[in-house]
């Protein structure tokens, strides 16, 4: 898995993603962020592009 990480976040995009997916992973470790939502929903509203599929 380490070997694929650096292809993984290497654009950018990517990167911006992976960097929102962790802070809301920790959100909700904390407790502050509930239930599933929708992650392509949450970018479009902060006006960041989400690689996941999101319009």
């Amino acid at each position: 898995m380490d070997a694929r990480r650096s292809r993984r976040t290497r654009d950018r995009a990517r990167k911006s993603w992976y960097a929102y997916y962790r802070q809301v992973r920790f959100a909700r470790w904390l407790g502050f962020a509930t239930g599933d939502g929708d992650l392509g929903r949450a970018f479009r509203s902060a006006g960041l592009p989400c690689p996941a599929g999101g319009k």
